[in-house]
């Protein structure tokens, strides 16, 4: 588990711990942590990290905020929004205004994951809705051949994301 800020990326350390994973052939995901910071940005994160590591990263997951606060963190396998209310964790449906932006990066990422799976492929070619629990496997082989980084998102220090991070 790697683990970024949304301010600045990939630090010197990070970049070194990187090249031992590579040398080792071992699967990896990570995790953009300071997302409630004003100033993070997955999209910017996401683009240093892959321009450093040199390996297609997919967000499973985008921030949720209102206004410049972090409310949540959008899971796209479940198509659901992770939020913390009074300390529990409350699922939600995904905003309206984030639908069709969200719509395209899930798009994105089942493609990624089919393209590992001949089967899931197939289906996914075929018109099929592939389910949560055919993409959660399929992810998790992606993850084992290395075809990609899978990235999730939050904050470690007020607990948004971290749930689904431990899912």
């Amino acid at each position: 588990l790697f683990l970024f800020t949304g301010t600045e990326g990939v630090k010197p350390e990070t970049e070194r711990l990187w090249g031992m994973v590579e040398e080792s052939a071992l699967p990896a995901i990570g995790f953009v942590n300071q997302m409630d910071d004003e100033n993070s940005d997955l999209g910017r994160a996401v683009t240093i990290i892959e321009k450093t590591i040199q390996k297609p990263v997919q967000p499973l997951a985008f921030p949720l905020r209102r206004g410049k606060e972090l409310i949540g963190v959008v899971d796209l396998i479940r198509q659901k929004v992770s939020s913390l209310n009074n300390g529990k964790l409350v699922e939600t449906e995904i905003p309206d205004s984030m639908k069709s932006e969200l719509s395209r990066a899930r798009t994105q990422l089942v493609e990624r994951i089919a393209e590992n799976n001949d089967d899931l492929l197939e289906k996914y070619l075929s018109g099929t809705e592939l389910s949560e629990e055919e993409l959660h496997r399929g992810l998790r082989a992606a993850v084992h051949k290395r075809s990609f980084v899978p990235i999730l998102c939050g904050s470690g220090q007020s607990d948004i994301g971290v749930h689904l991070l431990l899912d």
